[in-house]
């Protein structure tokens, strides 16, 4: 979503989806921002479960990103690698 508020409001309602047994787990995709996954991490009432990103040089191949997965049992799935 273009914004964290954006995307903090439309991860609250999919978290509805759980609640109702519609769906198991939850993932982001294409989020190239540490920040942003820790933010939507810490207001995440469900965790998410897999991150999505692409796997190239110039995002220094989430490093950053990978690690804080590591920390926190998130599965980390690379595509366009």
């Amino acid at each position: 979503m273009p914004t964290m508020t954006q995307t903090q409001s439309a991860w609250h309602t999919l978290e509805t989806f759980v609640d109702t047994g519609q769906v198991r787990q939850l993932g982001i995709s294409n989020c190239y921002n540490r920040t942003d996954l820790e933010r939507l991490y810490e207001t995440a009432r469900i965790k998410p479960a897999i991150i999505q990103n692409r796997f190239y040089a110039e995002t220094n191949y989430d490093r950053d990103i990978r690690a804080f997965c590591d920390q926190n049992q998130i599965i980390y799935q690379s595509f366009w690698t």
